[in-house]
């Protein structure tokens, strides 16, 4: 979880966010965590997609977003908006995976030797600093 303003804010670390308008998707687990976190000292306005939540914060309507911290690196690495991290990650869960039906044991078992292959020859992270940068 990332919280993320635009490069002119003022907010530069989460201790910044107080009496703020906060923009969340409405169908995450970021937004439950906003209004059980947040909620005290700030209004939570909730939005159905990305991008009618970055148009709010770019409009003003709310003056900083939540994303999935991967995005929010990809847009800052790829310069796509004129936005900054607002402090550090926030670390959710295990991170991702990749899930098949439990009888598929020949699929789990070359997926995992594919992870395996190029976790060791460094693809994995090649890729990884491509497009999230860290």
């Amino acid at each position: 979880m990332q919280f993320i303003t635009s490069k002119n804010s003022p907010i530069n670390n989460i201790a910044d966010i107080k009496n703020k308008k906060i923009g969340v998707i409405k169908t995450t687990f970021y937004n439950l965590l906003t209004q059980s976190s947040y909620h005290n000292d700030n209004q939570i306005i909730a939005y159905n997609l990305v991008s009618d939540l970055l148009s709010g914060l770019a409009q003003n309507k709310v003056d900083v977003i939540v994303l999935n911290n991967a995005i929010a690196y990809s847009f800052i690495n790829n310069n796509i908006y004129n936005i900054k991290l607002v402090g550090h990650a926030i670390p959710l869960g295990e991170g991702y995976g990749i899930i098949a039906l439990s009888d598929k044991e020949a699929l789990i078992t070359e997926i995992n030797k594919a992870i395996l292959s190029i976790e060791k020859d460094g693809t994995y992270t090649s890729i990884y600093q491509k497009y999230y940068g860290h």
